[in-house]
């Protein structure tokens, strides 16, 4: 969204175009570790074997993103902390939620 205060909105929408971009965000997820917004970007072979941590916690948390704000969200916590912790298998924490 393009503020109607901007003093260069020519340069700004550029801007939006070019840091939404699948290009950019792919760039970005595996050079910066940064989530992408667009989806397909999660599924690009490139950025899954650059970044197959900060991808395999992002699948988790739309995993429990239906659960109870209560219930899944310790659940989450403990299961993200043994992943990157390393005291669990990838199969374990996957199915904890």
């Amino acid at each position: 969204m393009l503020s109607a205060y901007s003093k260069n909105k020519d340069a700004a929408a550029k801007l939006i175009k070019y840091m939404v971009s699948f290009e950019t965000q792919k760039d970005h997820a595996i050079k910066l570790s940064r989530l992408p917004t667009r989806p397909a970007v999660y599924e690009d072979k490139d950025v899954l074997a650059a970044q197959p941590l900060v991808f395999a916690l992002t699948a988790r948390f739309r995993q429990c993103s239906s659960a109870s704000f209560d219930g899944g969200g310790r659940q989450l916590q403990q299961s993200v902390y043994g992943c990157i912790s390393n005291n669990e298998s990838d199969s374990q924490w996957r199915d904890t939620c």
